[in-house]
């Protein structure tokens, strides 16, 4: 596989943005000054490009056919396009195991969105949240499972996927679980019988649901109280360059987008509630 900048002309990355003509004439004003400094007391400063990866099919937060990329794209490109000594800023999606494994290796700076786990803080550094999340049991429309009833069932969760009531439920071999590459694995596994329930964010199979159009949304409903609660976020590997730093400025650029409004504005434009 090719250096990152190879990579750019691959089908995989979306976009990288600047924010246009605005982000071009503020590095242009910010170029000038730092060449005036160097000129003064001759220490350059170097823009430095960002790449991110995320993945496929988990909307409203993050897939390569939603507006910019969905919510959490458009979130964790603005904060990083926001920064100072920031250039480019690219976006690639991958494949979530892939964009995993090739975060921790540092070919990308962060990968996003992501749960905490033990396993996962071995490797990686955790941003503050960028949104919470509810994790709730969808179902056969025609199912009897209820939260009392998931001894013996088998469940599915795509790979990359998590949950902590649910592997705490396989651990104590309670439930089983089917892994396959994709979430639309696990709806028709679902409705063929072969699995009973998905463990999912409700936003995310929802929109799934009706917005694939080799499933039917009335063949599934999901139970309405949450198993879970938690937060999703941005990951920076412990190998990587600097990797405490970038967070440290993340989460100071969140915080600052958040307190300006911009955050809400970006979930309402996203139809994030």
């Amino acid at each position: 596989m090719g250096s990152l900048n190879e990579e750019g002309a691959n089908k995989h990355y979306l976009y990288y943005r600047q924010y246009g003509n605005t982000m071009f004439i503020k590095g242009y004003i910010r170029n000038f000054t730092l060449i005036a400094i160097t000129l003064l007391v001759g220490f350059p400063s170097i823009a430095k490009d960002i790449y991110l990866v995320t993945g496929y099919d988990y909307p409203p937060y993050a897939d390569k056919n939603l507006p910019n990329g969905g919510f959490a794209s458009d979130l964790v490109v603005t904060v990083f396009s926001s920064m100072d000594n920031v250039g480019r800023v690219s976006l690639a999606f991958e494949p979530w195991k892939r964009g995993y494994d090739n975060t921790k290796i540092g070919k990308f700076l962060a990968t996003f969105p992501y749960r905490k786990t033990a396993d996962r803080e071995k490797d990686f550094l955790y941003s503050d949240p960028i949104v919470s999340i509810n994790t709730v049991v969808f179902i056969n429309h025609n199912s009897t499972l209820t939260l009392a009833t998931l001894e013996g069932a088998k469940a599915c969760l795509p790979l990359g996927y998590t949950d902590k009531a649910i592997k705490d439920l396989v651990e104590r071999k309670i439930v089983t679980l089917q892994r396959p590459t994709q979430l639309e694995n696990c709806f028709q596994m679902m409705k063929a019988g072969r699995v009973d329930f998905i463990p999912i964010n409700d936003m995310v199979g929802n929109e799934f649901l009706h917005s694939h159009s080799t499933l039917n949304a009335a063949h599934f409903k999901h139970l309405p109280e949450p198993i879970s609660k938690g937060y999703l976020h941005l990951m920076v590997s412990k190998q990587h360059p600097g990797s405490k730093q970038y967070i440290k400025q993340f989460n100071k650029y969140l915080e600052r987008i958040k307190s300006s409004g911009q955050y809400n504005r970006l979930k309402e434009k996203h139809n994030i509630p």
